[in-house]
């Protein structure tokens, strides 16, 4: 997984990245926003990030590529720019 603020490969680089997240932003919460979209292995997911106080803090897709055995093979996160 890669987005502007992580570069993540692996379950070892997972686990520390989740507890930076936990710290650095206690309380926010990424939700799906919308349907999926998928073809021919490769797949869109819609997110939005709301804060505490419910206030949406980020939102973007995440580019999902599957194996040949329909595992996730890589996914990139886009940020979108903020809501005007």
């Amino acid at each position: 997984f890669r987005d502007r603020f992580s570069l993540v490969q692996g379950r070892t680089d997972l686990e520390p990245h989740l507890a930076a997240v936990h710290m650095f932003m206690p309380g926010h919460r990424l939700e799906r926003a919308g349907e999926v979209r998928h073809c021919q292995g490769t797949a869109l997911a819609d997110w939005r990030m709301q804060g505490p106080d419910g206030a949406e803090k980020g939102r973007g897709t995440n580019v999902f590529e599957f194996d040949a055995d329909g595992r996730i093979a890589d996914v990139v996160g886009i940020w979108s720019p903020p809501k005007a």
